[in-house]
């Protein structure tokens, strides 16, 4: 672990998947990782908590945004936009084998308080994060000395 992401601080929060105002997922932000795990009832079976967990490397998050919600005044949204790979789909994936990159964005809803600005500066928090996350895992030279001489 090199010396900018023991600076790092994990971390985690509840938050509705856009669109589904009763399903809450858990997101736990690390510096390698962002994993999302459906929020389980007690009288549920925690044996299934395995089968509802999304793991999405940082390297597959090409950026976040963090935005206001048309709907209620007091939520916020935070957007993961990814490349994933997996197989194609149609006629192409009959006659290829051959993994391609994906690209989707996922939408969550924070709205833990009941004041906007605790929530928008909640997820000011989480873009911050994200963005430093994913400078953290970019390959880029330290020096510019370095790569001309």
């Amino acid at each position: 672990m090199t010396q900018e992401e023991s600076n790092f601080i994990e971390l985690e929060d509840t938050f509705f998947l856009y669109g589904h105002s009763t399903k809450q997922y858990i997101l736990k932000l690390s510096p390698r990782i962002l994993s999302i795990t459906l929020k389980q009832d007690d009288n549920e079976n925690r044996t299934s908590t395995i089968n509802h967990t999304q793991l999405i490397p940082i390297d597959d998050i090409y950026g976040c945004l963090c935005m206001k919600s048309l709907r209620n005044s007091t939520q916020c949204h935070l957007t993961f936009y990814l490349y994933t790979l997996r197989e194609p789909h149609g006629v192409s994936g009959i006659f290829s084998k051959k993994l391609g990159l994906y690209r989707s964005q996922q939408i969550f809803t924070y709205g833990t308080y009941n004041e906007y600005e605790k929530n928008l500066a909640e997820v000011i928090r989480w873009h911050r994060h994200v963005k430093y996350a994913i400078y953290l895992r970019q390959n880029l030279p330290r020096k510019f000395n370095e790569i001309f001489f």
